[in-house]
């Protein structure tokens, strides 16, 4: 006995196989689109926290040096040295706290954030809030023991990171470093 035959024009309908076959592969291209999407958006976010903590660690180096060079001298009873979490106290005129009257401008780590403080007033911050400033580092780098308090090198150092709290990846850290002397006193302008 023979079977009736179905005899389908070549070119027309598919197998199962071949519809399966099919599947995997747009399976397997999506996979690979969606993981090389995934790496994309996570290597930019890197990106931008570290564009955006350098940013921040670069304008507050700026800002410090700034002054640095602005100033008459500092306070070496209220400035902390070598510690992580250095405290500089400038004098920017001669003041009775700094032993020269005038302007006081003090630079500390504050919440993670670095902050300026201009005589006495409420301490601004430096950095954006998203930044966190782990390692703010003053060093004396005078080499003259009876050098005065007008004529310091300082060697600054700003460790900084993006605060990813919430986000799924972990952002770099960025360090600056640089050195400055007070200048104003030595017949220089800035």
């Amino acid at each position: 006995m023979t079977s009736p035959r179905h005899n389908l024009p070549s070119g027309h309908g598919s197998t199962l196989l071949e519809l399966m076959l099919y599947i995997g592969i747009i399976s397997l291209l999506m996979v690979a689109v969606v993981g090389f999407s995934v790496d994309f958006l996570a290597t930019s976010l890197k990106a931008d926290a570290a564009a955006e903590a350098a940013w921040n660690a670069r304008f507050a180096l700026g800002r410090l040096t700034a002054e640095i060079r602005q100033a008459n001298g500092y306070d070496a009873a209220h400035s902390t040295f070598g510690a992580s979490t250095s405290v500089l106290s400038l004098c920017s005129a001669t003041t009775a706290a700094c032993a020269y009257p005038g302007t006081e401008i003090v630079f500390t780590v504050s919440g993670g954030r670095l902050t300026v403080s201009v005589n006495g007033a409420p301490a601004l911050p430096l950095t954006a809030p998203n930044i966190v400033v782990d390692n703010f580092t003053v060093t004396d780098l005078s080499t003259d023991a009876s050098a005065t308090v007008r004529s310091r090198n300082f060697g600054l150092v700003i460790h900084a990171y993006y605060n990813a709290t919430g986000l799924w990846i972990t952002p770099p850290d960025v360090t600056y470093q640089t050195t400055e002397r007070l200048r104003r006193s030595e017949g220089f302008a800035n």
